[in-house]
């Protein structure tokens, strides 16, 4: 449906014309919108939400009936996505873990998507199948992992880390109850799920997918950085086996999504051990961060994990859309997700799908292939060190300026949290009004975090073309807006 006006700038890259409506052309313009938005992304807004985004999802219209030539349409839905957009490539764009994606990443998803593989099934996929067996090998390297136990890959491929905490969650079910739980459900037998109250909720979700209830997931309290309290995680534990509750799964995470805190994993591995429950790893955006030295040490212990989240979707700078599950041993991940059919003829190939809850899926492993044989391990982890090169900066600018004070936090994340110095807790604070401010002048995109009854400013930097030089900018406009605000009051 044609736009009722147009961006402040036209988002639609002009292409020297081809043949008439042919899909090659169509095609190009797609391709020269993503140029456009690696060579100058801050010419959109960080976040664009027109009235006619916001008036079509109150009111769709209908469809015209009538259909447009290709090209047409491919303008109009770049029209749109720009009118509508979380600019993701802008340099400044801080919100949650939301990456630029790397050219190498879209254009292989490109690449496989065109083809349609699909790595479920062997004979639907045989190079998908072995692209992904691949990539889940040099994950191992990358971070430093043992290789997994017995034939079949050490890991699946999900549609984030969601379904790969569900995944988790039902292996460790499965480890707990057996055959049983598998064949005949749970019958009243839940067991205790631990992790920290900054844990992730996709836990909570996960327990109820598999009948475990989210009633039996446990939050811990945390440290003043955010990390769990193991003295805490080990009170309660012996506290439940005393009452009579299983403790079947201990969740560790491998940094926060607020904070960016690294549980104390070594240890947690070890009160899972002794209690006989399963390990898992929730590292979905942290674990990127392994593959430098000096965070792979802080997460001393990973290599003990019976099972691991990690979304390549984050600080792999991947699309949306893709999330990992890495496991001791693949057979596990068989005998929980086995299934078959007389229409299926067995010929003794990788079928993917009877070690997943996935039957036909994307070949979303193809992006990940070519950034990481693009860029290479040290090329990705230039990538890595240039985002904590940017939080350094950030963080040494606050810490001198008496104005801000930081939020305690670990600092192998590339996060940042601050608030203006003895700010109140009212419910609109100065910090808040900051981070509003930042983003209603298009300055920089930071959220708001509550942390111990307080708002402080979060800093999430997920971008690999940002720098130093942009942190420096953003401090000099965080000063100049609270100048402006001291004076109205």
């Amino acid at each position: 449906m044609p736009l009722k006006g147009s961006t402040p700038q036209s988002a639609v890259p002009a292409i020297p014309p081809t043949e008439p409506d042919s899909e090659w052309e169509a095609g190009l313009q797609a391709l020269t919108w993503l140029q456009s938005l690696q060579e100058d992304p801050s010419q959109w807004p960080l976040v664009a939400s027109s009235p006619q985004v916001r008036e079509w999802v109150e009111n769709p219209e209908p469809h015209a009936g009538e259909g447009q030539p290709l090209r047409k349409v491919i303008e109009e839905a770049i029209e749109w996505v720009a009118q509508g957009m979380c600019n993701v490539s802008h340099p400044r764009y801080f919100g949650y873990i939301s990456p630029r994606p790397h050219p190498a990443t879209v254009l292989g998803d490109l690449v496989g998507n065109a083809a349609n593989q699909t790595p479920g099934a062997w004979r639907a996929g045989p190079a998908a199948t072995a692209v992904e067996v691949q990539v889940l090998r040099w994950f191992r390297e990358l971070f430093n992992l043992p290789a997994p136990k017995g034939r079949l890959p050490g890991g699946v491929f999900t549609g984030g880390g969601t379904l790969a905490n569900v995944l988790a969650l039902k292996l460790a079910r499965d480890q707990a109850y057996g055959e049983d739980a598998i064949n005949q459900g749970l019958y009243g037998r839940p067991g205790r799920v631990y992790m920290s109250q900054e844990g992730h909720f996709s836990i909570e979700k996960a327990t109820d997918l598999i009948g475990l209830g989210k009633a039996n997931v446990v939050r811990v309290p945390v440290d003043r950085t955010g990390a769990i309290r193991v003295d805490a995680l080990s009170e309660i534990m012996e506290k439940d086996a005393r009452a009579g509750l299983r403790p079947l799964c201990v969740v560790a995470t491998a940094g926060t999504t607020a904070s960016g805190a690294i549980d104390d994993l070594h240890a947690m591995a070890g009160l899972a051990r002794n209690h006989n429950a399963w390990f898992h790893v929730d590292g979905a955006s942290g674990l990127a961060m392994a593959a430098l030295k000096d965070v792979r040490q802080a997460m001393g212990g990973l290599e003990l994990a019976d099972s691991i989240t990690f979304d390549p979707c984050k600080w792999m700078f991947a699309p949306f859309g893709v999330g990992c599950l890495l496991v001791r041993e693949g057979e596990l991940l068989a005998d929980a997700f086995w299934s078959g059919g007389h229409y299926w003829e067995e010929q003794g190939e990788l079928d993917t799908f009877k070690m997943n809850i996935y039957g036909t899926r994307q070949f979303r492993s193809l992006g990940l292939w070519c950034y990481l044989r693009h860029r290479g391990f040290e090329g990705y982890r230039s990538h890595l060190r240039g985002l904590q090169d940017c939080a350094n900066t950030l963080r040494s600018l606050l810490c001198d300026d008496t104005r801000f004070e930081l939020l305690p936090q670990q600092e192998h994340m590339p996060i940042v949290c601050f608030r203006v110095a003895n700010d109140s807790p009212q419910s609109c604070s100065l910090t808040e009004q900051l981070v509003h401010w930042c983003q209603t002048q298009n300055i920089a995109y930071p959220t708001v975090l509550k942390w111990g009854g307080l708002s402080y400013a979060r800093v999430a930097i997920s971008n690999y073309t940002s720098t130093p030089d942009d942190m420096i900018a953003v401090k000099k406009e965080l000063e100049r807006g609270l100048e402006e605000m001291n004076d109205g009051k």
